[in-house]
């Protein structure tokens, strides 16, 4: 392990990065912000909750192989990080395991019990994570919330385009991913200049 690939790793991991994961990075935020902000949460907790209701949002996505994390992992630790991408990949299949409610409920036994956390952390980070699987839900794919029971299940079974949208799509780039980063934004601006009246 040598820190200088970690570094290279993680400069990798935000620069190069599979298509969602900035319209997920950025519905994590927005939730970790919404969940401060209803909270009534610190001014100084902020910055930490939001960084790990990011981080948490782009997690379910470990289960892809041009995921930004599994692209980190490979980069920072070449031999080890590409097998553990494999073998990820292969035991979990994308949009199954980690993008269901089970996952949820392991993020959140890791944080409340392994590694415990601030109830102001605690709460954005699962925000992060349930936005991802509410986004998805939006793809035609689906997210298969109940895994390993049930099918995999999407909005389009109630919804018209353009309310669902293929990865990539214009309605995406252009409207949803603009529209979430406005939000936490607006919601972060607004936490700050209360903090400072």
């Amino acid at each position: 392990f040598e820190p200088a690939r970690l570094s290279t790793g993680l400069f990798f991991f935000w620069r190069c990065s599979p298509l969602l994961y900035d319209t997920h990075l950025a519905g994590g935020v927005l939730s970790g912000a919404a969940v401060l902000f209803l909270a009534g949460a610190p001014p100084e907790s902020w910055p930490g909750a939001l960084f790990l209701a990011g981080l948490a949002a782009v997690l379910p996505d470990v289960d892809h192989g041009r995921a930004a994390l599994n692209q980190a992992l490979r980069k920072s630790v070449p031999v080890a990080g590409g097998a553990a991408n494999a073998a990820l990949r292969a035991l979990l299949g994308h949009r199954a395991a980690t993008h269901s409610l089970l996952a949820l409920a392991g993020v959140a036994a890791l944080l409340r019990f392994a590694v415990p956390v601030s109830p102001p952390l605690f709460w954005a980070a699962l925000a992060g994570y349930l936005s991802h699987l509410v986004l998805d839900s939006f793809n035609p794919q689906g997210v298969w919330w109940a895994w390993p029971l049930g099918r995999r299940w999407s909005l389009r079974e109630m919804l018209p385009w353009p309310f669902t949208f293929e990865t990539g799509s214009r309605v995406e780039l252009w409207l949803l991913r603009p529209a979430l980063w406005f939000g936490a934004v607006l919601l972060v601006a607004r936490c700050l200049g209360a903090a400072l009246r």
